[in-house]
């Protein structure tokens, strides 16, 4: 008997995070933002939605976001989400920004109050001038974290430890400085307090908060957790008996007793600028995916040397291979880099990421 299989990357993506890393007796709340604004652990601190509507998130999953329209959405809590007692804590949130070039503020996330004190005493995330920044106290004391591209999915992650604020954003760490203690006392998403043009314009995802301050180490397990189906789809071949044992959080476990061929091959397709022709659809093509010893990888040929180069990282972001594009054709040897989940990332001329694709050492 012949079966074809289409199953998620998420069954090894799931058993290497969660074999390692247990962050749940941590984590204070966790925002699903599934179509609402309801905390997923204890049901205890929903907040109350106004106008937004289900969007697609990242996976490409329907209903799985929110989407914000940048005049009159917004996520409001009566209460506190950051602690306002000095403690420990970790924010972790997932957007996509419609108008990052805005000189209006495109608020991810304040805590905020409407006194004089509560309002030199706040927190914020926000998108403006192709920018994301963070303040604390007041808007003298805005900070940049980093450039944000329209209509890509970008995570941000801050953490507050002994009262300094440390900001990661696309793998880069970033101080932020001290905090004084944050004593507002409202809490939105999608929301700035202070202005009615200070709204959110695109999506947010999986909003998160610890109660202590994460590690780089956990950052990466948080920012790669994945709850449903992912883009890259892997293709199984199975010739024998397939027995299906348990399913459990559309994780589908598979016994298979005898030969399995797995065959994928991995596209990356982006714009180029700079190469002539000016700004074409390129593919760079990788295969086998999954592997266990050699991937062979294709390159369009106006990026070949072109100054752009490929990078492959390990689950928890270390860089273990580095490669400049200047052939068409390239094989690389992984089979010392060891099983697991890795990530291949395309960066430009700026140094800066294009595109990241997942890629599965057997």
């Amino acid at each position: 008997m012949k079966t074809i299989l289409n199953f998620f990357t998420l069954f090894f993506i799931a058993t290497l995070v969660h074999g390692q890393v247990d962050l749940k007796s941590n984590l204070y709340g966790d925002w699903k933002l599934d179509g609402d604004a309801n905390e997923s652990i204890k049901n205890e601190i929903n907040g109350t939605l106004t106008d937004c509507v289900s969007q697609t998130d990242r996976f490409g999953n329907a209903e799985s976001a929110l989407s914000f329209n940048g005049s009159t959405s917004q996520v409001t809590f009566d209460q506190p989400l950051l602690p306002t007692d000095g403690s420990d804590w970790t924010l972790s949130v997932w957007f996509n920004s419609k108008l990052p070039s805005s000189y209006d503020q495109e608020t991810i996330f304040e805590q905020y109050g409407w006194n004089e004190t509560d309002k030199v005493n706040r927190f914020q995330i926000f998108v403006m001038n192709d920018s994301l920044r963070i303040f604390h106290g007041n808007y003298s004391k805005s900070f940049g974290v980093g450039k944000v591209i329209a209509n890509q999915w970008y995570n941000i992650q801050v953490t507050c430890k002994d009262s300094t604020i440390i900001a990661y954003f696309e793998c880069d760490e970033k101080v932020i400085g001290k905090i004084k203690r944050i004593q507002s006392t409202n809490s939105a998403i999608g929301f700035g307090s202070d202005n009615s043009s200070f709204y959110m314009t695109g999506d947010l995802d999986d909003f998160k908060i610890y109660t202590r301050a994460l590690t780089p180490t956990e950052l990466k397990y948080v920012k790669y957790e994945l709850r449903s189906s992912v883009v890259d789809t892997i293709h199984v071949t199975v010739n024998d008996t397939v027995t299906v044992t348990k399913t459990v959080n559309d994780t589908v476990t598979v016994t298979v007793t005898e030969k399995v061929t797995v065959t994928d091959t991995l596209l990356i397709t982006f714009n180029v600028a700079h190469v002539t022709p000016e700004n074409k659809v390129s593919t760079i093509k990788v295969f086998p995916n999954p592997t266990s010893d050699l991937i062979n990888i294709t390159y369009d040929q106006e990026i070949v040397n072109s100054g752009m180069k490929l990078i492959i990282v390990n689950s928890i972001g270390s860089g273990v291979f580095s490669s400049n594009i200047d052939t068409k054709n390239e094989t690389i040897n992984v089979s010392d880099l060891g099983q697991g989940l890795f990530f291949i990332e395309i960066y430009d001329t700026n140094n800066s990421k294009i595109d990241s694709k997942k890629l599965l050492i057997e």
